[in-house]
């Protein structure tokens, strides 16, 4: 990712409801840690200086349904670029401004050396660089990024290019530089002569292009307006009331709607066991208390009774007369 070499033949331009927003470079808190990334070391053939990382907050949304996430940051080796690499998303995407010499810029190379901790890279680089003053030795440093913010505001040439060799790639082109600090352009020189590969690979490869030119607002969430136009105002969005309930009238208790409500829950395949349970378990309650006070309504109703008296029976004699006689007390 360190070159976009492009041949353009079919233009056409990009939709323009596209949606591209840069965020995390001016929240407090959100300066890259040299702890959190890891130097990517090349092979003898040279390449570039690459640290990556998976523990950023910064997000690239690119108009896909998924943003893309920070993975790494990249010197380039065959110009003085700086690139930010975003992966996690629907392909990959890079972020790329050219680095200039400037009074009081921004401090990148003791975070470079910070990162490439445990190596001579930066021994090596001091020792080719003339006059140099900065130093290598540091062991942990913090990267101030809110300077890159003002680079993106003044226009960016938006790349969109997709191909079946290779995954979509979404590449952002600074108009603007960026300005590193004065007494760390020589060591910055040196770390990338030291890296540069001896040969640049090429291969050419049909892809299918997009081109625009689009702002990222600045840390002050101000832009080139010759560039983008007038900022437009953020719109205030008004949250949708929350209806009230509607108040069903009272119904008898066995109305039409219960029924089928109920009906409805014995149907559902997430409710019905629970609702059958209930049920099951109000029965087996039932029957136990029955079975407890049966018992004792049948021994008041045999209290009620009390002893059987006769007052009057019949006596048949042999010739089958029925003679009634009286009982007294």
């Amino acid at each position: 990712m360190d070159s976009l070499d492009l041949s353009l033949e079919n233009l056409r331009t990009a939709p323009v409801d596209e949606q591209v927003q840069l965020h995390g470079l001016c929240e407090v808190g959100t300066q890259l840690q040299s702890d959190a990334f890891v130097w990517q070391k090349p092979g003898n053939e040279g390449g570039e200086w690459l640290a990556t990382t998976s523990t950023t907050d910064i997000l690239l949304q690119t108009g896909m349904p998924t943003p893309c996430r920070l993975t790494g940051i990249a010197l380039g080796s065959t110009a003085p670029t700086l690139r930010l690499q975003f992966e996690e998303c629907d392909g990959k995407a890079a972020v790329v401004v050219m680095l200039r010499p400037q009074k009081g810029g921004m401090k990148l190379v003791q975070w470079i050396c910070a990162v490439s901790a445990g190596t001579d890279l930066c021994q090596k680089a001091q020792a080719a660089a003339r006059n140099n003053t900065v130093p290598t030795n540091v062991v942990s440093q913090t990267l101030d990024l809110t300077g890159l913010s003002t680079s993106l505001s003044q226009g960016i040439l938006h790349t969109n290019a997709r191909s079946a060799c290779f995954e979509n790639l979404q590449w952002f082109t600074a108009q603007g530089g960026l300005g590193i600090d004065e007494k760390e352009w020589p060591l910055l020189m040196e770390i990338r002569k030291l890296m540069a590969p001896k040969q640049v690979p090429k291969m050419p490869v049909e892809v299918e292009v997009q081109v625009s030119e689009l702002c990222f607002p600045s840390c002050k969430d101000e832009w080139n307006v010759a560039v983008c136009g007038v900022k437009p105002a953020l719109k205030d969005v008004t949250p949708v009331p929350t209806p009230p309930p509607v108040e069903v009238p009272g119904s008898a208790l066995l109305s039409r709607q219960r029924l089928e409500k109920f009906t409805q829950a014995l149907g559902d395949t997430e409710t019905a066991p629970w609702v059958w349970l209930v049920l099951v378990f109000g029965l087996m309650v039932g029957a136990f208390f029955a079975m407890l006070l049966f018992p004792l309504f049948r021994h008041k109703e045999t209290g009620r009774k009390g002893p059987m008296r006769y007052k009057q029976v019949e006596f048949i004699d042999g010739t089958g007369t029925s003679v009634p006689i009286r009982m007294t007390r």
